[in-house]
């Protein structure tokens, strides 16, 4: 994982996959994430930025999405996902969800 601290980025498309940012800035950037390697965010300010997910995490996303919408207990799934990470119940035990 390639390690980066204490930068600025300013208007930069930030792909971050693969890399371990600590206490760096980024002002109106766009943040890509793959979801295809880690990544780490340590002590960063995000200030007007923009998100985009493509490939894995964008797969992830579509799926949570339609497992919301289906009804049933669908939404429960993901409201309790949510839940977990709001208290920090990384990484998630699918029996739990």
């Amino acid at each position: 994982m390639e390690k980066v601290k204490r930068k600025t980025f300013k208007q930069r498309v930030i792909h971050l996959d693969g890399h371990s940012y600590t206490e760096c800035t980024f002002s109106e950037c766009h943040m890509v994430y793959l979801g295809a390697t880690e990544v780490s965010l340590v002590r960063c300010k995000l200030i007007d930025c923009t998100w985009g997910f493509d490939g894995p995490a964008a797969r992830v996303i579509r799926f949570m999405s339609s497992l919301y919408a289906m009804g049933g207990n669908g939404p429960e799934v993901i409201e309790r996902t949510f839940e977990n990470i709001r208290a920090g119940k990384l990484p998630l035990d699918p029996k739990q969800t």
